[in-house]
C-alpha cells in the first residue's frame, strides 16, 4: 500500500489522518511484516492493506491508500 504521495507505507511509521488523528502503522498485509505488538499472520484473512493503532479509534484497517492518510515520520530503526 502506498500513500497518495506515492511512497510506500511501512510498519513502524507515524501517521495523520485527515488534520488531527495521528497513528501508528502496526502491520502490513500486503508485505507480511509487523511490529513486534501485532502478527501480521492474524490479519491475513483481511487479504491486503495495513492495521494502523490510533489512540482515539484502536487499530483500524486500511484495505487501499485513504486520501487523508499522510506520513509524518519514519520509525528509525
Amino acid at each position: 500500500m502506498k500513500y497518495v504521495d506515492g511512497q510506500a507505507v511501512k510498519v513502524g511509521d507515524m501517521v495523520g489522518l485527515g488534520s488531527t488523528d495521528e497513528g501508528i502503522v502496526m502491520c502490513s498485509i500486503d508485505t507480511d511484516e509487523s511490529s513486534a505488538e501485532q502478527s501480521a499472520d492474524d490479519w491475513k484473512f483481511l487479504k491486503t492493506g495495513v492495521m494502523i493503532d490510533f489512540p482515539s479509534m484502536g487499530l483500524v484497517h486500511f484495505p487501499e491508500e485513504h486520501p487523508d492518510l499522510w506520513l509524518i515520520s519514519r520509525n528509525a530503526d
